[in-house]
């Protein structure tokens, strides 16, 4: 994915694909290497950017370490802001995740952002697939 501004915000939209399209955790299925590049003013930017994805899927960020990814530098685009790639092998644990923990991941993502707001499952936006 190439916006670095919001690439890894996206990476939600892989939490439980592989579950609703095969229906079951198919050990035979290659689960996708991603590439979103992004931007990041931090002094640890792998910390920052691996932390950042395991936000976005769902994954405990205090396991960032034990993901199977890469970041590699890009470029300098402002004086205070890089650019870099991550490489990420989609974990199984979030490709074959199931519907209810994509909503709890949903509303826990819309609290933080307002937390105030009291929120209900219908509140979440999250998409199921028609079987």
């Amino acid at each position: 994915m190439n916006l670095p501004a919001i690439a890894i915000e996206f990476l939600d939209a892989f939490r439980g694909l592989f579950r609703r399209v095969t229906g079951s955790d198919d050990s035979s299925v290659n689960l996708p290497l991603i590439h979103a590049h992004c931007f990041t003013k931090s002094d640890e930017p792998e910390k920052d950017i691996l932390q950042r994805a395991c936000r976005a899927m769902g994954y405990p960020e205090d396991q960032y370490l034990e993901l199977d990814a890469e970041v590699f530098y890009v470029r300098k685009v402002a004086p205070n802001k890089d650019m870099y790639c991550l490489s990420l092998n989609l974990p199984k644990s979030v490709a074959y995740a199931e519907d209810d923990e994509i909503l709890e991941i949903g509303l826990k993502r819309k609290q933080e952002e307002d937390p105030e707001t009291e929120l209900e499952a219908s509140d979440s936006k999250v998409c199921k697939a028609d079987n």
